[in-house]
């Protein structure tokens, strides 16, 4: 019986610290309605930031962003976070390949 609720404790625990961790995904368009009427771009980028979110944007989402008022601060901060994200999606799917032929310091 002890064993069994150390395990129950110890699973909830867990499974509560992975709450800390979610990610809440900021309305971009309600943001882009929030800049046009004056919001700080800074403030702004802070909630972004805090959110933990990453956007997908294409040329044609930016666009109708900018259009709808969000400040160009903000816009230019989503294109660098999504080429940051594209930059460490590629480390990492190259390091496999880059520990391999670089073993201990020398060429394969």
């Amino acid at each position: 019986m002890n064993k069994s609720l150390v395990i129950v404790l110890l699973t909830s625990v867990m499974l509560s610290g992975c709450a800390v961790f979610a990610v809440h995904p900021l309305d971009l368009s309600q943001l882009a309605a929030e800049g046009k009427t004056g919001a700080n771009p800074d403030e702004m980028i802070k909630r972004l930031r805090e959110s933990r979110a990453r956007y997908t944007l294409t040329a044609t989402e930016v666009i109708r962003l900018h259009d709808a008022g969000m400040p160009d601060k903000v816009l230019d901060y989503l294109m660098r976070e999504q080429i940051d994200d594209a930059r460490a999606d590629e480390r990492q799917r190259d390091w496999p390949f880059m520990f391999r032929c670089h073993r201990f310091g020398r060429p394969c």
